[in-house]
């Protein structure tokens, strides 16, 4: 089994859910190298994790060290210039999300990656994290068959910190992908139209939208409704499929099936 040199481009808070993940897998992964403009957070990391190198720019850890796989943990202001020098470097990268500020900026870093010839992937870590690749499964199996519509509840309270309360986008931004990404991964399709009605509430400190209401048409006729709220202090996060002979209803902790039977 091939073993990966990667590198981290940031030192922040998302990163530490990343080496704690590489390091159950020494096997595949071996940490060569990280990255910040805080030399402070690199040497937290160093010590912490004991990688060998550690740099302030992305460009002397291209100098310097030796690695194949960027993992980019930047925030999304200044992913575009990230992804151009790594892919002028011949680095292959995992980017975290969100992917990007705009659609423009994540077709443009698309194409970066395609001209140099280099893999571009997203982390979509709720596929797993949540048990939706466990309900396109079952799907699959036909245990409720042909999907119908899904719809989704996330509800929180959560005030950020940092640049995220700056960027125009928040709630959708921070959880959306997970959210929408998830009912794609099920629905296996691709949106025909999408309705989105947003609001930011006072309540949380940002410049972006707190609340949204999301409804989605999909190219195979399923359809989609997608809430999110960062100003709900009882916290609920909840999918459901229905399908023509059943539902399944997905929690964080589990799946729970139901059928016509099951009515109350």
């Amino acid at each position: 089994m091939k073993q990966f040199k990667i590198a981290m481009i940031g030192c922040g808070g998302v990163t530490t859910m990343h080496f704690d993940g590489y390091a159950n897998h020494k096997d595949r992964i071996h940490i060569t190298a990280a990255c910040d403009l805080d030399p402070q957070r690199v040497k937290q990391a160093q010590e912490k994790y004991g990688f060998d190198q550690g740099f302030t720019s992305v460009e002397e850890m291209i100098e310097g060290a030796e690695w194949e796989v960027g993992v980019v943990c930047t925030p999304t202001t200044v992913r575009v210039p990230i992804v151009k020098t790594l892919a002028a470097a011949g680095k292959h990268m995992m980017v975290e999300k969100p992917f990007a500020e705009t659609y423009e900026n994540a077709v443009e870093m698309v194409e970066i990656a395609r001209e140099a010839g280099v893999k571009l992937a997203v982390d979509q870590n709720f596929r797993f994290n949540f048990p939706y690749e466990h309900a396109r499964q079952l799907v699959d199996e036909g245990l409720i068959g042909p999907v119908v519509s899904v719809h989704h509840q996330s509800l929180m309270f959560r005030q950020d910190q940092g640049w995220r309360t700056q960027t125009k986008r928040h709630a959708m931004s921070v959880m959306g992908v997970h959210w929408l990404d998830g009912i794609r991964w099920i629905v296996r399709a691709e949106p025909e139209s999408i309705f989105s009605l947003t609001r930011s509430s006072p309540a949380i400190d940002c410049a972006g939208e707190t609340e949204g209401i999301t409804q989605i048409l999909f190219k195979n006729g399923v359809i989609a409704s997608y809430i999110e709220s960062f100003t709900i202090p009882r916290r609920r996060a909840e999918s459901i499929v229905v399908g023509e002979k059943g539902v399944l209803v997905l929690q964080h902790d589990g799946i729970a099936h139901y059928t016509k039977e099951d009515r109350n």
